[in-house]
């Protein structure tokens, strides 16, 4: 099973050659799905580690905090879904 790291200071010290998608992955959609699938396979040629970084709040929330950006899913049930 993954690891689940929150925040950078989990990480106690860098992955081997790191392969990594960035995003709120809010939904995990279909696109998503192939994103993360992609970037797992480039890591597993290279003999690396896949990685995928998402945010909470949203960064367009901490950005323009305003305007609503309401979400699809909690962070638990992304991460979960991620997994």
């Amino acid at each position: 099973m993954p690891r689940v790291l929150t925040g950078f200071r989990a990480v106690i010290r860098p992955p081997r050659r790191p392969v990594v998608t960035i995003g709120v992955f809010d939904g995990v959609h279909l696109a998503h799905q192939r994103l993360i699938r992609t970037t797992l396979q480039l890591a597993r040629r290279l003999r690396g580690t896949g990685a995928v970084i998402t945010f909470d709040p949203d960064p367009q929330t901490v950005l323009d905090p305003g305007s609503p950006h309401p979400t699809l899913m909690p962070l638990e049930a992304r991460v979960e879904r991620l997994r």
